[in-house]
């Protein structure tokens, strides 16, 4: 009879019961949980040792995140594994789990978490960032573009307005970058975070990628 805390491995060729693409064979973990409310089918969830978790593929860690799922752990029948021996403590998998996190955290974005990734990458300050946001969207944006305005009210603006960017007209770490727009024949200046793109298309990409950087940052 297993028990919690207990250590566990992944009997040989046992799947993924959510993506059979990966065989789980030779997984190790701790018990966490235990479901025998069916005696039948008893179920175990599993928290991944270290180095199950340093071993796991790179898309499976992506994979889970993006479709809402624990990469850190996972349910099994307890039939599909066996006790081992413990090779690390419980503190060894949250470190590499916090890091793991860190390194994938635009991967519920799919492709265009991939764009905003390799934007972080290159800088190594937050600081910087702002001011390379700044610089690809003069370079890889053609304006004018349509936009919806969807920040707090102000003297100009209102949620709801549809106005039309001109310019990028300046960078801020607090607000971003901002810019600089049209609406009913007068110029305003607005966050680019509380704008939303209309007639979305692959020149207001690079955009729309910032726009959703500075929401989640």
């Amino acid at each position: 009879m297993l028990k919690i805390n207990e250590s566990v491995k992944v009997k040989p060729g046992i799947k993924d019961p959510d993506n059979e693409q990966f065989d789980l064979g030779g997984w190790q973990g701790r018990i966490i949980e235990i479901d025998d409310s069916a005696p039948s089918e008893v179920l175990v969830t599993i928290a991944w040792d270290s180095q199950t978790l340093r071993e796991m593929p790179k898309q499976f860690v992506e994979d889970s995140i993006r479709d809402g799922l624990d990469f850190s752990e996972m349910t099994l029948l307890a039939e599909e594994v066996e006790l081992t021996e413990a090779r690390d403590k419980a503190q060894d998998s949250r470190d590499v789990i916090q890091k793991l996190e860190a390194e994938n955290n635009w991967a519920e974005f799919d492709e265009q978490g991939k764009r905003i990734k390799a934007m972080e990458d290159a800088c190594e300050n937050e600081f910087d960032l702002i001011d390379l946001w700044f610089e690809h969207l003069g370079k890889t944006v053609k304006l004018p573009i349509k936009a919806r305005y969807i920040g707090e009210p102000t003297q100009n603006l209102r949620p709801g307005a549809e106005i039309l960017i001109n310019d990028f007209a300046d960078a801020d770490y607090d607000y971003g970058v901002l810019g600089s727009a049209t609406y009913q024949n007068r110029r305003v200046q607005v966050p680019l975070c509380d704008v939303e793109v209309l007639n979305s298309n692959k020149n207001t990409e690079t955009l729309e990628d910032y726009i959703v950087w500075f929401v989640n940052r």
